[in-house]
């Protein structure tokens, strides 16, 4: 009897996240610009990324270009550059807009970072290549211990970039649902 409950217990489950993708507003995200925006830490670049919720695009935005248009308005365009002209705009759009088109996008802070690769390092069932990589992700420099060696063995390289490519996947997921989004991933034509 208590499979049976569990059983129904997931179908209704599954049948409710089908419904509520169904109710959110799908919107086509490349992945690869939504991963950069995740890893453009503001504290070190000094920038922001947005997401147009209706175009799926993501916009890089400098915080010297949202002060300048929050403090002067359409005159901040005398003190820019000409190629700067478009992503003054932009600035413009995101600082005035009250639908919620335009939407932050979080960072993925180094813990969040961190958390990927130790719950990589779990899936590893190679005890000796686990115990590597356990040693590698703990102390200072972890993310560069990691690296070097998933460079030495390089048949778990691309299994690390898919589980990565996943995790955050389910991250802007996550982030999305806030937003009542449903995101349909695409990749860039080479």
């Amino acid at each position: 009897m208590l499979w049976t409950m569990s059983s129904i217990k997931l179908n209704f489950l599954k049948r409710k996240i089908e419904k509520s993708s169904e109710l959110m507003k799908k919107i086509n995200i490349y992945f690869i610009d939504i991963e950069d925006a995740l890893y453009c830490y503001e504290d070190v670049f000094d920038a922001f990324h947005f997401l147009d919720v209706n175009s799926g695009e993501v916009i890089y935005m400098t915080s010297d270009l949202l002060s300048l248009f929050e403090k002067h308005g359409d005159a901040g365009k005398n003190d820019i550059c000409d190629w700067q002209l478009d992503c003054f705009e932009y600035a413009k759009k995101i600082s005035t807009d009250v639908s919620g088109r335009y939407i932050k996008i979080p960072t993925l802070d180094s813990y969040e970072a961190y958390k990927i690769m130790q719950n990589f390092v779990y899936t590893i069932e190679d005890e000796n290549l686990r115990e590597k990589l356990e040693d590698a992700i703990d102390g200072r420099g972890v993310f560069q211990r990691f690296r070097n060696v998933l460079e030495k063995h390089s048949n778990i390289k691309d299994k690390w970039y898919f589980f990565r490519k996943e995790e955050i996947k389910k991250e802007v997921n996550r982030w999305l649902s806030n937003y009542n989004l449903f995101p349909v991933y695409m990749e860039r034509q080479k």
